[in-house]
């Protein structure tokens, strides 16, 4: 999946949509569920899930390492996000996926797994390093996780009452929503701008 539009035009105006229907719902009398693991909560696991498999997917069809890591580094973010949104233990699954899905263990293994892209970067230092900088800075996937980033900091303040607003669950919710809109955005575009960042053809 890749987006052919402008990729910053439909970003900006994917979160002005969203900003305003979600802020125009209750207006009008129509509820959503911003408690846990109510709508909100699940549209954001959706989201998230997708933005993790379409770097996967191209990750696994590239036959450029450099395109590669970054396309897998690109799914590591919406995994880490998805133990953050969902409480494992509270689903019906196997006890072991319930003690590595939560807890210490999860943290673990997902602090190693962004060790490793660490280490991997450090060892090809010479070779990767500048290729990120292609990535994250002179294309649309670089704005688009940085404006995720910003909504879910915002959204960090508001569940911690820095930001004063009415109904901070909803407004925390919805603004993590808009930040996960931008992060499948991001990820529908990794492949191209992996492609573009290490200037070598993937399939």
């Amino acid at each position: 999946m890749v987006i052919q539009a402008p990729v910053m035009p439909l970003g900006i105006s994917l979160c002005l949509l969203s900003a305003l229907t979600l802020s125009l719902l209750p207006m009008v009398g129509v509820s959503i569920s911003a408690e846990e693991n109510g709508t909100l909560e699940n549209m954001q696991v959706i989201l998230i899930v997708l933005a993790c498999v379409v770097p996967l997917y191209h990750a696994w069809k590239t036959v450029n390492p450099a395109a590669r890591h970054l396309l897998l580094t690109t799914a590591l973010l919406p995994f880490s996000f998805f133990f953050r949104e969902v409480e494992i233990k509270d689903l019906d699954v196997p006890k072991w996926l319930i003690y590595v899905g939560s807890g210490l263990p999860n943290q673990l293994i997902v602090g190693a797994l962004w060790l490793s892209v660490l280490i991997s970067i450090f060892i090809v230092a010479e070779s990767i390093l500048h290729k990120w900088w292609r990535y994250l800075c002179h294309q649309p996937t670089g704005y688009l996780l940085f404006g995720c980033f910003v909504c879910l900091l915002g959204a960090g303040f508001v569940e911690k009452g820095d930001i004063a607003v009415a109904n901070p669950l909803y407004v925390e919710e919805s603004t993590e929503l808009i930040g996960y809109c931008l992060l499948l955005l991001a990820a529908c575009n990794a492949n191209r701008a992996a492609r573009k960042a290490t200037s070598v053809t993937v399939l």
